[in-house]
């Protein structure tokens, strides 16, 4: 009767086992065949990953800000970390002075409030999703100013950065599946 039970203990730990490598082979095909669907900018310490519908050559790049203004849409992406005189001159409608409430936020409002700050353009935006993970945050919020957009703030102790899509098609909502586009894979970590 014992050696039964632990044959079954045994088969179970296998099965768990099996579990555990079958999900991790999923997940990386999974995230292949996504990356397939984004082109990644890399800025100083990180890349964003950008919906291939969205993508079109960046109109200026640097270390810290990537933008794209096409007839489509406006993308931004600001690593508030890596910001040079020169990214203040070209993005002058963004209110630098008002980064400090990036550092200070401790919760989503506080992270709300601070982007209303930075620029007209990101206010009235409202929380659609968080996570907060003891190794990142990551914020989304939503809005229709300029068309509908999408507005993701993303912090870890080293980096802090705003990357915003606003689809200039006064016809189109983010759906579900926007969402999930724009958020599958957004940010690779530099190390």
């Amino acid at each position: 009767m014992n050696s039964m039970d632990n044959k079954k203990k045994n088969i179970l730990r296998l099965c768990i086992v099996l579990g555990f490598i079958i999900y991790g082979i999923a997940g990386t095909i999974y995230c292949n065949i996504r990356a397939k669907d984004y082109k990644g900018i890399n800025l100083k310490n990180i890349t964003i990953n950008v919906p291939k519908d969205y993508y079109s050559e960046p109109d200026y790049l640097s270390d810290g800000v990537f933008i794209i203004d096409n007839g489509k849409c406006f993308v931004i992406a600001i690593d508030l970390d890596n910001i040079s005189e020169k990214d203040k001159e070209v993005c002058d409608y963004i209110a630098w002075d008002k980064v400090d409430y990036f550092y200070k936020a401790k919760n989503e409002g506080d992270v709300a409030f601070a982007i209303e700050l930075l620029s007209p353009m990101f206010s009235y935006h409202r929380l659609i999703s968080e996570s907060d993970k003891p190794s990142y945050k990551e914020y989304l919020y939503y809005g229709d100013n300029n068309g509908p957009g999408q507005i993701v703030y993303y912090t870890d102790p080293e980096t802090h950065v705003l990357y915003a899509i606003f689809d200039h098609d006064k016809d189109k909502v983010f759906t579900k599946k926007d969402n999930e586009n724009i958020l599958g894979c957004i940010f690779t970590r530099h190390n």
